[in-house]
């Protein structure tokens, strides 16, 4: 539940952009869960749909979530960010934006790239539009090129969804509920509630702290086609960029 608004604090700081969520040393921040305590309740509910522990419960979601072969993350927190991420195993594609600033990411074999699809991107991160057509018509960067530390934030899939799936402690469990059909329990803290599927314990629905569950962020598990690393010639080489920047 960190990572949707530590996405958008660390581009609102390369951009200019307006931050959502709150910030402690630079992310947001939660809590770190207590493994041995079970959480609070809330309306006399427990977390699980068998009474499990809340603890054992984000256990169980995490490893649900690492071991499903497809992933697919799709929605909005705040009025700011969005996330539509697909993943086939450890490779995944899709777009992200914070405010009005989308581009898109790809992750295959551990590398990642990154692509705007306009020139406001490029502006954006502080490369000048022209010199990404100088010799081809490449316009993906390459996770490690210095252009993109601020927006890094693809570098692997269980770290990505990972921090969906970290409500910290002091969470309470919502009495059992269906969220888009899934019989679900959900846990909440003061940043919103991640909705569990009981049987599964796969994520179904991450929301807002309005809690209103017809937004946020929804997971399916449906297959996904594997995607494939940017062809060469579309590939930027960022020494060329930092030696245009040079020039």
């Amino acid at each position: 539940m960190r990572h949707l608004h530590a996405v958008a604090l660390m581009m609102a700081a390369s951009v200019g952009l307006a931050g959502c969520g709150e910030a402690e040393a630079g992310r947001y921040h939660l809590p770190e869960y207590t493994p041995s305590a079970s959480a609070p309740t809330r309306d006399g509910a427990t977390p699980g749909a068998d009474d499990t522990p809340g603890a054992d419960l984000v256990a169980a979601s995490k490893a649900a979530l690492a071991a499903a072969e497809s992933v697919t993350v799709t929605g909005t927190i705040g009025d700011e960010y969005s996330v539509d991420l697909a993943f086939s195993g450890q490779d995944g594609s899709g777009t992200l934006s914070v405010g009005a600033l989308p581009f898109r990411v790809r992750l295959v074999g551990g590398q990642a790239w990154y692509r705007g699809d306009d020139a406001a991107f490029y502006e954006a991160i502080g490369i000048d539009p022209a010199a990404l057509v100088k010799a081809t018509d490449a316009r993906w960067l390459p996770s490690g090129a210095p252009q993109i530390a601020s927006i890094e934030v693809l570098t692997s899939r269980d770290d990505f969804l990972g921090d969906f799936v970290d409500p910290g402690k002091k969470v309470a469990g919502t009495p059992a509920t269906t969220i888009d059909g899934i019989a679900a329990v959900g846990l909440v803290n003061d940043t919103g509630t991640l909705y569990v599927a009981t049987d599964t314990k796969l994520p179904v629905r991450l929301v807002g702290p309005d809690g209103d569950v017809t937004k946020g962020v929804v997971f399916s598990y449906d297959p996904v086609k594997k995607p494939t690393p940017p062809a060469p010639d579309e590939i930027i080489d960022p020494a060329t960029l930092a030696a245009t920047a040079r020039g």
